[in-house]
């Protein structure tokens, strides 16, 4: 994967549940109509995929809120 890459995965917990696009590079979340998204950020857990009615996704998981980028 290169940087600046945008990846779909499904979050399992904190404000951004279900599936979001994401950028691996920063573990930010991009495209969301959350208020908090601008600020969450995400590990993907590579080995470990959940599945959806919209197909198999790499798993993310919360871990922490950032300052907004500006």
């Amino acid at each position: 994967m290169h940087s600046g890459a945008i990846i779909r995965v499904f979050c399992v917990d904190g404000p951004c549940e279900g599936l979001r696009y994401l950028n691996p590079d920063t573990g930010r979340v991009l495209f969301s109509d959350v208020a908090e998204a601008e600020r969450a950020v995400y590990k993907v857990r590579d080995e470990e995929t959940s599945g959806t009615i919209f197909g198999t996704y790499p798993t993310a998981y919360f871990d922490r809120f950032d300052p907004p980028i500006t």
